[in-house]
């Protein structure tokens, strides 16, 4: 059975997700369709706990729309630069299993 507009009622706190968590660029692109940079992001580091003492998202994989971004800003997105979020415009869940992440978000470089 299908649950019809359940997933409009799930609500993430993106910003309590992320707390624990060490993000790393793993990749960057210009992508003309939506006229932004797109960056893969993976957890590098996960110190949540969480229920389950196996459960971990390190090494996870989502990425992270810029907007009002432009192609000349590519450079400012290095491989393996560790970044946190500004401000997140929005979140999306997505998938089969609903495991799957994708954002619109500002994002600053963190200073090691």
């Amino acid at each position: 059975m299908k649950l019809k507009e359940f997933k409009n009622e799930i609500q993430i706190k993106v910003q309590e997700f992320f707390n624990g968590k060490e993000l790393t660029i793993a990749g960057a692109k210009y992508n003309e369709e939506k006229k932004a940079i797109v960056l893969s992001v993976v957890i590098t580091k996960d110190l949540t706990k969480y229920d389950d003492p196996k459960t971990t998202n390190l090494f996870e994989k989502f990425t992270c729309t810029i907007p009002n971004s432009k192609e000349e800003d590519l450079p400012k997105y290095r491989l393996s630069q560790k970044i946190k979020f500004a401000k997140i415009d929005k979140a999306t869940i997505w998938g089969q299993y609903s495991n799957n992440l994708s954002m619109v978000a500002s994002v600053l470089p963190v200073n090691e």
